[in-house]
């Protein structure tokens, strides 16, 4: 049977990138003009919505964060 240690592990690790990751900034192109994405939902019948695309998000872990992860944990 698996240690809870490790699903811990894990739940804090997601809650990391989640919270790095929540208030990324707009995508904007080339010119720097803030990029859209515009959606076709079946349920308006043809008519559209649009979206803010935000930027790529971060994967690399910052070291503060972890070594606090494993501060805390170990």
């Amino acid at each position: 049977m698996p240690d809870i240690k490790h699903y811990y592990d894990g739940l804090l690790l997601a809650a990391i990138h989640y919270n790095e990751n929540a208030d990324r900034p707009q995508a904007t192109t080339a010119a720097g003009e803030p990029r859209f994405m515009i959606l076709f939902p079946k349920w308006k019948k043809g008519d559209y919505s649009t979206k803010i695309l935000k930027s790529h998000p971060l994967y690399a872990k910052s070291t503060n964060s972890l070594a606090l992860l494993f501060q805390d944990v170990v």
